[in-house]
């Protein structure tokens, strides 16, 4: 319960966006607090470089609305589980679309 950076260490997986480079993939990155607008640009105009047509598109970030509510030590997982909003993005985002998880540790929450 008191791992340093704790957060911050959640959101080690950010780099996962730039699967968008294969044509085939879409991501859907479950962020465990909001990124500022400079962080979410930052990531799009990498992505506008490495010659990705509109990368909004094709990448979500989505953060469990409730995320300020919950203990610091609970899980990105548990924070989603409890978040029926995010949940609902995440099924409107995938509809009609392949898709697995790539988690960055698996718990019993995932499973």
């Amino acid at each position: 319960m008191s791992i340093e950076k704790f957060k911050q260490k959640e959101n080690a997986q950010m780099a996962r966006i730039f699967s968008v480079k294969d044509p085939n993939v879409d991501v859907v990155y479950i962020c465990p607090y909001p990124l500022t607008k400079e962080i979410q640009t930052y990531y799009e105009k990498i992505l506008e470089l490495v010659e990705i047509e509109n990368p909004t598109s094709r990448f979500a970030i989505i953060i469990p609305e409730n995320y300020v509510k919950f203990k610091r030590h609970m899980s990105l997982t548990q924070q989603l589980l409890l978040s029926p909003k995010a949940i609902k993005s995440i099924k409107k985002v995938i509809e009609g679309k392949q898709t697995y998880i790539v988690p960055g540790k698996v718990s019993d929450w995932d499973i």
